[in-house]
């Protein structure tokens, strides 16, 4: 539990439990990030925000609620908004 416990709280949260669900190898590769970083930057902006994640996950039929988003991308990184650059570390650094 403590390999995917980031914070050393004792609890899982959802954003580390999917952090160690993922293939890491996929985030070394600059091509693939700008890719998802993209899909994801719904109105072309250069950075992620909840309403452009919310956007994004319901062209791919998943529903999670604005809150739950802003939630997730706050926890993460304690802002509302996210260059591709800072994106790329979240993943480089779980």
């Amino acid at each position: 539990m403590r390999s995917i416990d980031y914070d050393n709280n004792g609890e899982i949260k959802y954003s580390e439990f999917l952090a160690a669900t993922l293939d890491h190898k996929i985030f070394e590769s600059s091509e693939i990030m700008q890719t998802i970083f993209n899909y994801l930057d719904t109105k072309n902006e250069g950075v992620l925000t909840a309403e452009g994640l919310w956007k994004a996950f319901q062209r791919s039929s998943k529903w999670y609620s604005l809150k739950q988003l802003k939630d997730m991308l706050f926890e993460l990184t304690g802002k509302h908004k996210v260059n591709f650059k800072e994106f790329r570390e979240i993943f480089l650094n779980y």
